[in-house]
């Protein structure tokens, strides 16, 4: 990676020259296909490195902490939904302080191979956890649970207990995706079956003061098409005034008419502040491949000071994983940009995982490979920062671990709030066997953002 030793006023040039190219390129195009060149690296060096900050949390050996990630403001949290005895799983809970990470809370589950922490989200002081193998008895196994905590200060509280309310004896898996923004929160049961065939469900949830209720739920629209295996949704009430919350919901399994086998799909919905969910567009996909898995992750971000975007993978298009980005025109979404990874190769599963925050991206890479002195190191994982200027996306930093080992699958978890973003890796061997997992948080160069944390 080359070091960064722009002056302030070459930044200043640096961004007003991307602002020129800006109206010159079309939203659509590959980030490769910019006429602008990288560096060497194939980066480009405009922007501040993401630099290792630390790795947080304490793990246990085959717990896979960090199968997992959330961040939100100064919290962070992980899952590590094999940690116990029995494979209960549990969520740790740490906050930034002067002195550094501290860890604040501990939730779990008393159920054996409940997977509690195998999805999680934070919002302020509330958090959403998934317990896909939660089981309602010996005969309707892996049915699944979800479950909301408030913070008070510095105690989380459970405030509710989120179930399917249908077909529970088909193993949907309720809560493999879960998402919270303020007062709404989203549940993914991908497995989810209405009537004989496995469409996929989501729920949707808002708090009213009191509890949290749901709302209205929405079923995917072909069989197998896992519809929920990702989630996310923003509240847009808090912003002030009668505005529509957003979602959107991956379905990496549907086939498309066309003919291209789990090629995927995304689909956007409305929730209205009466509580209405309305289904709102599918997104665009240019050339649909077999096993694109588009929609195995979705992000969307807005607030009052950034545009509304969307971020969605699709770790099989072009074999090595693409990361698709949208915004909306004249009432609809439309394709933004595809973005890549360097010198993609077969398998790296480049958007397997995607995070957004105002203008930025992480994207994780879990199958990518490095040569070591030693050989190859398969599948030991990447996490990749995307920036963006005037509607333009750039990537601009690309992180591994420190240490790496064939089969660690780094970056199959990623998120972002700001200026800190955190990538997790539940299969880590971490040099003591068994797949103990690992959380790494990342910050933008303080040279850049100095007197920020």
């Amino acid at each position: 990676m080359n070091a960064h030793t722009l002056s302030s006023s070459r930044v200043a040039c640096a961004a007003a020259a991307l602002l020129a190219l800006a109206s010159t390129v079309s939203r659509a195009e590959s980030i490769d296909a910019i006429d602008l060149q990288p560096g060497e690296d194939g980066f480009f060096d405009f922007f501040p490195e993401w630099v290792q900050r630390g790795v947080v949390g304490e793990y246990a050996i085959d717990s896979q902490a960090g199968t997992s990630v959330a961040i939100s403001g100064d919290t962070l949290a992980f899952g590590a939904p094999l940690a116990g005895q029995n494979g209960q799983g549990n969520v740790q809970i740490w906050r930034r302080t002067a002195a550094g990470w501290t860890i604040e809370a501990v939730l779990d589950s008393s159920q054996a191979g409940a997977h509690f922490g195998a999805a999680i989200d934070l919002s302020g002081d509330r958090l959403i956890v998934g317990a896909p193998g939660y089981d309602l008895s010996q005969f309707t196994q892996d049915v699944g649970r979800a479950y909301i905590f408030h913070r008070d200060g510095a105690s989380w509280s459970l405030a509710a207990q989120l179930e399917l309310q249908f077909n529970t004896a088909n193993a949907p898996n309720f809560g493999h995706a879960v998402a919270i923004s303020g007062d709404s929160a989203v549940v993914g049961a991908p497995f989810a079956y209405s009537g004989p065939n496995a469409y996929g469900y989501a729920g949707f949830y808002r708090w009213d003061g009191f509890a949290w209720n749901l709302l209205m739920g929405a079923v995917g629209g072909d069989d197998g098409e896992q519809f929920g295996e990702s989630v996310d949704i923003v509240d847009r009430r808090s912003f002030g005034g009668d505005l529509d919350d957003y979602a959107v919901i991956g379905s990496p399994g549907r086939d498309l008419a066309s003919g291209p086998l789990a090629a995927g799909a995304a689909a956007v919905f409305r929730l209205t502040v009466d509580g209405v969910l309305e289904p709102w567009q599918d997104l665009p996909f240019p050339d649909p491949t077999t096993f694109g898995a588009f929609g195995t992750a979705v992000a969307i971000t807005s607030s009052l000071f950034s545009e509304t975007r969307i971020a969605i993978g699709a770790p099989g298009r072009d074999l090595y994983g693409k990361v698709l980005t949208y915004e909306i025109s004249g009432g609809q979404w439309q394709l933004e940009q595809e973005l890549g990874p360097i010198d993609g190769e077969t398998f790296d599963r480049f958007g397997g995982a995607v995070a957004l925050s105002g203008d930025r991206i992480v994207v994780g890479a879990d199958g990518d490979d490095f040569e070591g002195d030693g050989g190859d190191v398969a599948d030991a994982g990447s996490v990749y920062f995307f920036h963006n200027i005037s509607g333009l996306w750039f990537r601009n930093d690309r992180e591994t671990l420190r240490t790496v080992f064939s089969g660690d699958r780094f970056g199959s978890a990623v998120a972002i709030s700001g200026i800190h973003a955190v990538a997790g890796g539940g299969h880590v061997n971490g040099g003591g066997g068994g797949e103990t997992g690992i959380v790494v948080e990342y910050i933008v160069d303080r040279i850049y953002y100095d007197g920020f944390d």
